[in-house]
Order: C-alpha cells, then structure tokens, then sequence
C-alpha cells in the first residue's frame, strides 16, 4: 500500500471504497491530490496553535508556486498542469477554520464549501478529462454537495474546537442564538429543523452534479456515482435518525455501503443509456461570482 493510498483509506473510508473503481492509471493521482487535501486539513486541526498552522499552509503554498516544487504531493499537481488556484481557494478556506469559526448566512455557506471542496471538484475534472468545459460547474456542486453533508455530520465535533458552521441566521431562525447553542440551551428538535434545511439544500446541489455525470469518462463514472450515493447515503441516515447530529458522527455500515455500491453500480450501468441534457441552475451559485471568473466555471 502506498503512503498516499493508506492516507485515504484511513481518514476517508467512503472515498476510498469508491475510488477503487477509478481506472488503475488514475488511481495513484486521485490519491495523491486527496493526500495533499488531507495535509491541509491536518495542517490546521492538528497544529499546536494557530501560527503553525498558519506556517505549515504558506510552506505548501510557497513550494506549490515555486519555480521547482519539493513536495511530492505538489510535484504531482504540477506533472498534471492543474490550477494552482484551486489550491490557492483551498488554503484560503483552511485558514478560515483557523481560530473560532462562525458562518453567517447560506451564500457564506456555500462560499465556504466552495473553497474546501468545491476547488477538488474542479481538480478532479481536470484529472479525469471531462468534457465539455459547461460541466466545471456542476463538478462544483459535488463538492460543495459533499461539504454540506460533512458539516451536518460533524456538528458536534466542530462545536468541541469552537467551530459553528451551521449558518447562524438558520439557527436563529429556529430560535437558537449563538450563545445557547454553545452552551446547549435548546431543544433538539430545533436543531434538527436546521440540519433537514441544510441537508435538502445538499440534495439540490447532488442533484445538480448529477446532471452532469454523463459528461465523466466511463471509467471513471462509476468512482463518482459511486462517491456522490455513499456520502448522500450519509444525509439520509442522519435523517432517518432524527437529523440529530448531537447524538454523535453518522457512518453508514458495512452492509449498508454494499447496498448503496450496488445500487451505485447499477445507475453506472444505465448511465451508457442515458444522455440527459447538461444544464446548470446558475442560482447555486449565488454568491461564487469572483471564483466562476477566476477558475473558469462560469457556464
């Protein structure tokens, strides 16, 4: 196993059961890329404080704009002539979970998701060789579709480093201030209304990265369906739970993830059938305007 290889299979047992199914010349650069994803979230949940952090994201930035980068991670970045801008959203969204982290609204959401993981959507279209370039967009909405659910997930561990990601006008608006939801003065049911707005929020965003699957190479395909049902699975169980993140992290089973593969596997065989119309909602970007300039996804 490869040090990249056992990155993944250790902090990301879904992505890694689904990237199996990515073509054998592909594989070792999808795990590179979330090798070099990982260290940056290391970078900042890991740090002593909040300068070496801070240290440790410009040493990656630095090396990956260098004239020769040394890191390895980097080295296979720049051998596949992706955007180092992607790189560069990305770190400005690790930097952004550094300190105590509050978002305000749904467009500061989905700014935020963009940046942390819509910047891999675009990096993994790039290293799969989508086509047609209208598609950027909805690789995109995976990313953010997948951020969404992790945030929903991980509600209660984010709260314990003093992170609130869960937009604060939605937690008002079920009548939790930011005070009480610290301190835990509130009913559940309450929260739960918040974590059902935002996991539907998710499905329009799934939905929309769905449209777009067909435009992905056979090969390849199936890795993503695959990816998108496994973490859209853990949405719905969150749901079928009571939305309740409180309650601890939501994982799917053993058992449970077979059935969404096989289901997965099943949609990637129709989906030779298939050839849905590629469109785009430019309202799920609502507030992405500066990044669809900049890195291209403005179809």
């Amino acid at each position: 196993m490869s040090q990249w290889e056992g990155v993944m299979k250790n902090h990301a047992k879904s992505f890694y059961l689904a990237s199996l199914f990515f073509p054998k010349a592909l594989l070792p650069r999808v795990k590179a890329l979330y090798a070099l994803c990982r260290w940056l979230d290391d970078a900042v949940d890991e740090a002593p404080d909040e300068q070496t952090a801070r240290t440790v994201l410009e040493k990656i930035s630095n090396d990956l704009h260098a004239k020769e980068s040394k890191i390895q991670v980097n080295i296979m970045y720049r051998q596949n002539k992706l955007d180092a801008g992607y790189i560069d959203d990305l770190i400005q969204g690790a930097k952004e979970d550094l300190g105590h982290v509050r978002i305000k609204d749904q467009e500061a959401l989905v700014q935020y998701s963009y940046k942390v993981a819509g910047t891999v959507g675009l990096a993994m279209f790039d290293l799969m060789a989508v086509h047609p370039l209208q598609a950027r967009a909805n690789a995109v909405d995976l990313g953010i579709a997948m951020q969404i659910t992790n945030i929903c997930r991980d509600v209660k561990e984010d709260l314990a480093r003093n992170r609130i990601y869960v937009p604060i006008d939605l937690l008002n608006h079920y009548q939790i201030s930011e005070k009480d939801f610290i301190e835990g003065f509130y009913r559940r049911e309450q929260l739960a209304c918040c974590i059902r707005e935002l996991l539907q929020l998710a499905d329009h965003y799934y939905a929309s990265a769905q449209q777009a699957f067909q435009a992905i190479p056979w090969r390849s395909r199936g890795a993503i369906i695959i990816a998108s049902q496994l973490y859209r699975g853990i949405g719905r169980k969150l749901l079928r739970n009571g939305a309740d993140p409180m309650r601890g992290r939501t994982y799917l089973t053993t058992s449970e993830k077979a059935l969404v593969v096989l289901r997965s596997l099943g949609a990637w065989l129709w989906s030779a059938f298939r050839h849905p119309p590629l469109n785009h909602d430019p309202k799920l970007h609502k507030g992405l305007e500066y990044w669809k300039q900049l890195r291209s996804f403005n179809q």
